[in-house]
Formats: C-alpha cells, structure tokens, sequence
C-alpha cells in the first residue's frame, strides 16, 4: 500500500465528514488553485476533525496549552541597577560590546565614568521599561485579545495540526506591532524560492547591546485564504525587505512599481509570517506529535460508537414468555419481528417484555404451558473495550509524555506521587517549550522594537498550597535568603490577606543578623562601634553569651515565680522588673534589643 493510501485511511476517509467540517473542500479548491503551494503531509482539516471527536487527545493538548502559555509572561530587567555590583556589570556590559565590536580590548573604565555608565543605563532601562511594558501589552490584534490568548490558541494549532502561523502587521515606524493568527487549515507553504535574498537578523555584542545585520537565505513565501471573502492572500517571511504583492506573490523593485503593474493605486505590500512548527524531516510543515498514535485514536472513537449502538439498538429484550405443548398463533412470527424493530430498540424501550403467543395442540398429548424466561446473559452487560479504551488512552498520554493525573485521571495518586509527577512534567515537557518560545522573543521580536535592558520571559506555575508555602516562606527567611520584610509579603498569599508593611529596620535585614544583634548603620549601645563591621568570631561569642543570660534570667524568673506564688504576690510587677533587667543585661553584651514588645 502507498504512503498516500496509508495516510487516506489513517485519516478516516471512510468516515462522512460533518457539516461543521465542508467549508474544507472549498479552501482545498482555492489552494489546488495555486501553482506550487506545498500539500501538508497530513490534511489540518482532518487533523482537527479527530482533535473534536477524541476523548482522549484534548485532555493532553489543554494541558499543554494551560502548562506552556496559560501563565502569563513578563519581562526581567538585564541589570538590576538595585545590586551593589551594578558598576560592575554595567563595565562587563560595555567590555563586551567594544570587544565584539572591534575585536580589540578596551582600556578600563574610571570611577567618574562608571557612575555615568550607570546613569545613562539607568535612563534607557527606564525608557525601555515603559515601552516593552506598552508593547505587549497591544500586541495581539484582535480587539480586547492579550498576548497570552493568542499563545495559547496559537499552542492548540501547534498541538493539534503540528504547525502554527502569525501574521505580522507593523505600524508607521516599520515595527512589528501587531499579530494576528492564522488558522492552520487556511495556510499553506509555498516552495523557497530559487535565490538567496537578505533577511533582517541581529546580532547580540553585549547582554544589552546588539547590532543589526543580514543574513543570505532562500526565502519561502506563504499563502492563505481570507475568510471574509475566500480569496487568497500572500505574506513573505519574517525580515524579508522585499516588496511583494499580497494578491500575486510576485516581486517588485518599489511600492509604486507594484502598484503601477498591477494598476491598484491603493495596495499596500504583503504583511509578513512567523511559523511555528514540530519539526519532522521531509516536509516543511509541522506533524503533530500524536500522529504516531492515530490507529488507536481513530478504534477509541468506533469503541465509543459501538457502546453507543447498544442503546439505540439493543435487540435482546430482558425476558421472554414462552408456551409449551402448543404453537404459535398465525402470523405471530412477524409480529414478533415487528416487535423488536420498533418496541425494543432504544433507550426508551429497554425493559420492555416481549411476549409470544401460542395455542395449544389438539394432537399433542403435552399440556400446554406458560414459562417465564430470564434473557440477561444474552444482554451487554456492560460497556465493551474498557481495557482496550485505558491502554489507548495511555498510548496516546504517553505521546505527550504527560502523566494521567494531567489528563484529568486521578486514579492511584496520592499527594506525593502527584507532586513528583507535575514536577517531572514540568522539568522535561513545559519547561523547555516555553524557552523556545521565550528565546524567539528575545533573539527576534525585542531587537525589532528596539529592547535591550529587558528579557521577555514566560511564567511558570506558582504554588499556591498554604501548608508548602508557609514552609517555604519560613526557609527562605531563616536562612537569610528573605528579609522579613519580603516574607510578610509572601505570607499574604497564605493568609488570603494584606498585611501593612512593617518599615522598622529589623525588617529590611536578614533575620540572622537581627539574631546576631547587627543592625545596619547602628552603632552598639555599649562600645559605640558599628556591629556591621564587628568580627564574625566575636558575634558568634555575643550570641552563646546571649543564650547563657536568657536561660539564666528564664531559671530565676521560675524560681522567683515558685516564691511568690507561695507567698501569694501579685506577679506583674516583678515580672516588668525581670524584662528590664534582661534588656539590661542585653545592652551590657553590647546587643541592641529587638524594637517593640
């Protein structure tokens, strides 16, 4: 059997297509009508109609599309001008760039003009913030739409068909202002052309610098079909500077040389493409990962169908009552026959009894009698392929390489084998589908607006489970890795609260040094020297000596307490004189007590 043959009947051509699914012929129709417009290995019509009708394919795909792109984005600043080594970086940034530039080393920076390296980094970084921020935030072109819809429904084609195209519309200033998706069963791929042309690239010298170039590559134009009037439109790759007509494909010097050829004073050149693609070799186009699955999603699909049979044609009534020592009365065999056809069939129908008639024979010498017979081993006891239904269901979870719980089956998990799971998905399956994506952005779309100071980056799952962030929270802190502060903050979400900010200094420090008694900038109330510089031995010595003081005071305040409870003594007026006495002590080590109670 051909290859063609085998992929016609992988594909279901032995199944009508639905109403919902004949607006595919009239495109296939246009697109025959182009010369030299690449047929995908796979029909995307096809593709999708088995996406719609699958029980088990759309669980993956969503799931894809939640993990990868349903998340949000953001964008990271390259340098952070807050670090007490911006100085620093900004000179490497600035080394870099000289030395990638004119393949020379530069003499080293003076502190005079590191400061002013900062600033005028500082001032672009500004400005770049505002305006990547802007950007974004418009760039889908739909109405209302935000980048994160387009991913995502972008990631459903991607997933689905095996490809995904945007269309790019850029404004008056020549940028890329605008995407807009392009179904993939109205695009097509055109051969590359037989030469090489230049094709806009950057070229990175510095973690915030990059340089325009060009780079010699046989390009491929694309075509698809406009569905507000079924005509067919032309767009040329992304960073191709040619002018081309959107209605002929052809090449033209200039603007006014089109539009004087093709005598449309008003027609404006051909947008550009970006395409997303699963590679497979031998095609341009994308092939979906699931493809290699196909057999068991099409017998899953004629599984479900033939449970469902049974129920609009069961023909097997649940008893049936017989007489014996007699026969059938005349013409009781098409009744019978009538019978099934029209009053067992269907839902409505399934306990109906079917009852047979009979006279007795006057040259049998049996009585004639009435028996009541059960039929319900004869009966679809339950539904049929259930193994067949879990293995393929598997096989094609195991496609994606998703866990079942991903799937929406939470059979044999418990909260740890369920934490491994989606840590393992993360790590190995959305985790490095949203870098490719993220690295696009920053190698091709920031450069065309002009963005070097910032990184687009996609977000990831944030957890929101009280218990495990509460402990996180508290490491996090103890170990000085969060100051207070920053923890109060992070605690709202396990709370489900706001909680006013606490400006004090002890806030803004690490935890273990408000335990070591060093407040930043504060000199020691014993011996006038700043604790920031004191030695790391000694504060260590401070501590131990701290411990022995409270346990000391704690003791003595038990044994005091043991004396005046038998004395009968009111017990807050000596317990105040113990506090102070213990702030006292505190401040004679050389320990600044904490603020507050």
């Amino acid at each position: 059997m051909s290859e063609q043959l085998v992929k016609v009947k992988a594909l279901g051509a032995d199944i009508a297509r639905p109403q919902t699914r004949s607006a595919g012929d009239e495109y296939e129709q246009l697109f025959r009508q182009i010369a030299g417009a690449l047929e995908p290995p796979y029909d995307p019509d096809r593709l999708l109609y088995w996406v719609e009708n699958s029980g088990a394919l759309r669980p993956n795909i969503d799931s894809y599309v939640v993990n990868i792109d349903g998340f949000g984005h953001r964008v990271e600043p390259v340098i952070d001008f807050r670090a007490d080594a911006v100085e620093d970086d900004v000179e490497a940034a600035i080394y870099a760039r000289k030395v990638n530039t004119t393949g020379m080393e530069p003499d080293p920076l003076t502190d005079e003009q590191k400061k002013l390296a900062v600033e005028a980094f500082r001032r672009r970084a500004r400005f770049e913030e505002a305006r990547v921020t802007a950007l974004i935030a418009n760039a889908a072109y739909e109405p209302g739409e935000s980048l994160i819809k387009l991913r995502k429904e972008t990631r459903f084609d991607y997933e689905a068909v095996g490809y995904g195209a945007w269309e790019v519309l850029r404004n008056g200033r020549g940028e890329p202002a605008r995407f807009k998706r392009i179904p993939p069963q109205l695009f097509r791929l055109m051969p590359m052309d037989d030469g090489y042309t230049l094709i806009d690239d950057f070229e990175w010298t510095s973690p915030v610098s990059f340089e325009p170039t060009s780079i010699y590559k046989r390009a491929r134009r694309a075509a698809y079909i406009s569905e507000l009037r079924l005509n067919i439109n032309y767009l040329k790759e992304f960073g191709d500077r040619r002018v081309m007509s959107p209605e002929t494909g052809h090449y033209y010097e200039s603007v006014e040389k089109m539009r004087e050829v093709e005598k449309k004073p008003n027609l404006r050149p051909a947008n550009e493409y970006i395409y997303f693609k699963q590679h497979f070799p031998g095609t341009p186009y994308g092939v979906p990962r699931w493809v290699g699955a196909l057999p068991d999603v099409m017998g899953l699909y004629k599984a479900a169908l033939v449970n469902l049979d049974y129920f609009e044609n069961k023909s097997v009534p649940p008893l049936a009552v017989l007489v014996s020592g007699g026969r059938l009365a005349d013409g009781a065999a098409d009744r019978i026959e009538r019978y099934i056809d029209d009053n067992i069939k269907g839902i409505k129908n399934f306990h109906k009894i079917l009852i047979i008639e009979a006279q007795s024979d006057a040259k049998s010498s049996t009585a004639m009698r009435v028996e009541i017979k059960p039929l319900t081993n004869a009966q679809q006891q339950d539904a049929l392929f259930l193994n067949y239904d879990e293995r393929g269901t598997d096989k094609i979870g195991g496609q994606f390489r998703l866990p079942r719980i991903l799937r929406g089956d939470v059979r044999d998990f418990n909260k740890a084998t369920a934490e491994a799971a989606l840590r393992t998905s993360e790590d190995q399956v959305f985790a490095p589908e949203r870098d490719d994506f993220d690295h696009y952005m920053n190698a091709r779309i920031l450069p065309e607006w002009g963005i070097s100071f910032y990184r687009f980056r996609s977000m990831t799952p944030v957890t929101r489970d009280p218990e495990r962030l509460s402990k996180m929270i508290t490491e996090q802190v103890k170990n000085g890795v969060l100051v207070p502060a920053e923890g109060r903050a992070l605690a709202e979400d396990v709370f489900n609260r706001r909680f006013a900010p606490i400006k004090a200094a002890w806030a803004q420090q690490p935890i273990t040094f408000t335990l070591a008694g060093i407040q930043t900038g504060t000199a020691s109330a014993a011996s006038g020297e700043l604790n920031k510089g004191a030695d790391p031995v000694a504060l260590a010595k401070q501590v131990i000596s701290v411990k022995d003081v409270l346990e000391r005071e704690a003791a003595e305040l038990a044994e005091r307490r043991m004396r005046l409870a038998r004395a009968g003594i009111d017990m807050d007026d000596d317990q105040t004189l113990v506090i102070e006495a213990s702030s006292q002590a505190l401040l004679d080590l050389g320990i600044i007590p904490l603020e507050g109670p």
